[in-house]
């Protein structure tokens, strides 16, 4: 239910937003009409140009990880909202650097321009995760600000949020966890430092803090399975982790390690259909979009887009297998 770029701390103060040059903020028109994006070119190399990232994600090359065991890829029995679209209609929504909000579509590998986000701040776009219901709640940070705008998925319309960082929540991952009572919640890991986990409760979007990654993890992202399962995708110098994570005590219970992405990248993930949909990329180079089958523990690039993605949600009731 997304990624990201996750090193604007190292050169937030002198350059906004660090991997898509010199920018304050998004100052953006709404563009409701914006056509498609064009068809695919061929999968690019989007992890090696622009240095976005800062020298935590050592922290991800923990020797622990080596006695995890892998994720586990079947599924649950859980309770599904009551008031779930269609799974088989249901989309993964993206968020990209330039303030453009787009759907994908797993099934068909579409790319679609929804609006251009115009939400009055002057911080940038970092992550997002959306809800059963289609709405999507995104990141914006600069520096040591942070906030919540709600984002519509039909219009791009922004609604704001009483959302106010606190224990080093400014700048993070997030996605939406379902639960047993077919509910869901809002979760976020922090991305500066050594990375933890908390609950945003909604709607006071006050923090309910989990823990610290055990064992630590750093630069990551979050995506949940429609079974209740949470997972971190977290970028290390070269490769990536995908952690399957206890989201009551931050414990990673499964590691999978890959080859996608970098500590440099800008990158989201989202699951959909069996398969978790990773995006990487950088500033000036695009996003390469690539299915990875926990099942067969195989990564496949599938198509590239010329916007730079920091952003993935998808809803809960999104199917699963």
């Amino acid at each position: 239910m997304s990624p990201s770029l996750r090193s604007l701390a190292a050169v937030a103060l002198g350059l906004g937003f660090a991997a898509c040059g010199s920018k304050s903020g998004l100052s953006l028109g709404f563009d409701a009409g914006a056509p498609p994006d064009a068809a695919p070119d061929a999968p690019s190399d989007a992890g090696a140009d622009v240095s976005a990232h800062d020298a935590s994600a050592d922290a991800a090359d923990a020797p622990a990880e080596d006695a995890l065991p892998p994720i586990d890829a079947n599924v649950l029995d859980v309770v599904k909202p009551n008031n779930c679209a269609d799974a088989a209609i249901t989309l993964v929504y993206l968020f990209s650097s330039d303030g453009k909000l787009l759907s994908f579509d797993p099934a068909t590998l579409a790319i679609a321009t929804i609006g251009t986000v115009a939400c009055p701040t002057q911080l940038s776009p970092n992550s997002m995760a959306v809800d059963h219901l289609g709405v999507a709640y995104a990141n914006f940070t600069t520096g040591e600000a942070g906030e919540i705008w709600k984002l519509s998925t039909a219009t791009a319309k922004c609604t704001p949020t009483p959302y106010v960082p606190k224990l080093g929540f400014q700048r993070f991952g997030m996605g939406f966890l379902g639960d047993q009572d077919g509910g869901e919640e809002l979760y976020i890991t922090k991305s500066d430092g050594a990375g933890a986990l908390a609950r945003v409760a909604l709607p006071s979007f006050e923090l309910d803090f989990k823990g610290d990654f055990s064992p630590p993890l750093s630069l990551c992202e979050l995506t949940s399975r429609g079974d209740g399962q949470l997972f971190a995708l977290c970028m290390k110098n070269n490769g990536a982790t995908l952690a399957q994570v206890d989201p009551e005590t931050a414990k990673v219970i499964g590691v999978d390690n890959l080859k996608v992405g970098n500590s440099t990248s800008a990158f989201a993930f989202a699951f959909w259909g069996g398969k978790f949909w990773i995006f990487t990329g950088n500033q000036g180079v695009g996003s390469t979009v690539t299915e990875y089958d926990p099942a067969l523990k195989k990564e496949t690039p599938v198509l590239s887009t010329k916007e730079v993605i920091v952003g993935a949600g998808v809803s809960t009731c999104a199917p699963i297998d």
